[in-house]
């Protein structure tokens, strides 16, 4: 009788890809407060409504031009200043480091892939001790344009040496969820409450991501992890 060949029942690896701004971190705020104080430096004061819709539902390039603000590229080092300063004191969400522990011991690779500068997200991950979780850490400054187009994704897909058809990304915007389809990949929207002011959860659900979750804790389910101690 034959050997069996085990080599063509292995399980292939599983690849979980992580936003990082309103997904990993709770920094929507962050980003506000951010955008709202540069306005206010360019004789601009916003209200809330607006700011949010300026900050998460506009193209900032837009947003320069139709305030009459002369200096953009100085505008967004502005708010990028803005942001680096305000992510030391920045939380991570409930259960992140416990579900980063518990996916790579189910045998899941990860990447962060994140619009944001690297200078404002690696600090963050170092100072909530989960950087070494991941293999690879791809922001805005590491490809030629940022999501909804896939170029991150296909460069953690080819770091990481993953199937798409076996890998979630995992965020919170629109952006986050077009980039996952375009590049193939399952798409899991993180709508918890506290994000709700700035990104609807009927924005999100009308996208159909595969999967949408309230919390980390759903998460656990959704990937068929043990379940949480």
């Amino acid at each position: 009788m034959p050997t069996a060949d085990l080599t063509t029942s292995k399980t292939p690896t599983r690849g979980l890809l992580f936003d990082f701004d309103g997904t990993m971190g709770a920094t929507l705020p962050s980003w506000a407060d951010a955008f709202g104080a540069v306005m206010r430096e360019h004789g601009v004061n916003p209200n809330p409504e607006q700011l949010i819709h300026y900050c998460f539902h506009s193209c900032p390039d837009e947003v320069i031009r139709n305030h009459g603000i002369e200096d953009g590229r100085g505008f967004k080092e502005r708010v990028w200043a803005g942001v680096v300063e305000r992510m030391e004191t920045v939380a991570h969400y409930p259960l992140l480091p416990q579900t980063l522990q518990a996916l790579e011991k189910g045998g899941f690779k990860m990447a962060v892939v994140t619009n944001s500068r690297r200078t404002a997200v690696e600090p963050v991950l170092e100072r909530w001790n989960v950087r070494h979780h991941f293999e690879a850490v791809i922001t805005i400054d590491d490809v030629s344009y940022g999501k909804p187009d896939p170029e991150m994704i296909h460069h953690a897909l080819n770091q990481l040496n993953l199937s798409p058809s076996h890998t979630y990304i995992i965020g919170d915007s629109r952006a986050d969820m077009n980039a996952g389809k375009r590049a193939g990949i399952r798409t899991i929207g993180f709508s918890p409450s506290e994000n709700w002011k700035y990104m609807a959860f009927d924005t999100l659900r009308h996208l159909e991501p595969s999967h949408l979750i309230h919390s980390y804790q759903e998460l656990w389910e959704v990937l068929g992890l043990p379940k949480r101690p």
